[in-house]
């Protein structure tokens, strides 16, 4: 066993249900816990027959999401990684615990389902690989594209 332990090893060690790894050398997370409540832009647009093959989409494109570092994302333009759009410009306004996101913050779009769909995350200030899911667009709608 070697002498010197990493501080991953040791936070593990302090405390075995959590290490964190911040920093563009870790993998991208995706959590669900802020998704508006808005039919139009929530887990409800999945509800109909046709939706099928968007939800298989979006798990594919968060498969390969959650494969990348942050170094690596910063590297694909936005149609293979994101871009970042003023929440101002949503139609569809999102809070975080009840509180609504200052309009000057941007969000981060992830295209999938061919580029014919938008994934819409808040990316948290505090781990820089955690991006809260916070709206689906499926039909081009929720933010000005202009």
């Amino acid at each position: 066993m070697p002498k010197h332990k990493t501080a991953v090893t040791k936070a593990a060690e302090v405390n075995p249900h959590k290490v964190f790894i911040v920093g563009s050398s870790a993998y991208l997370s995706f959590s669900f816990r802020y998704i508006t409540s808005n039919k139009n832009y929530s887990l409800a647009g999945f509800k109909n027959p046709e939706s099928k093959g968007i939800a298989h989409s979006l798990l594919v494109r968060l498969s390969e999401l959650s494969s990348c570092k942050m170094s690596e994302l910063l590297s694909y333009g936005k149609v293979s990684g994101f871009e970042t759009i003023p929440h101002n410009r949503f139609h569809c306004k999102m809070s975080i615990n009840g509180m609504p996101i200052p309009e000057d913050i941007k969000l981060y779009v992830f295209r999938f389902n061919n580029q014919n769909s938008r994934l819409i995350c808040y990316k948290s200030p505090d781990a820089q690989n955690l991006f809260y899911i916070m709206a689906f667009d499926f039909e081009h709608s929720i933010y000005n594209h202009g």
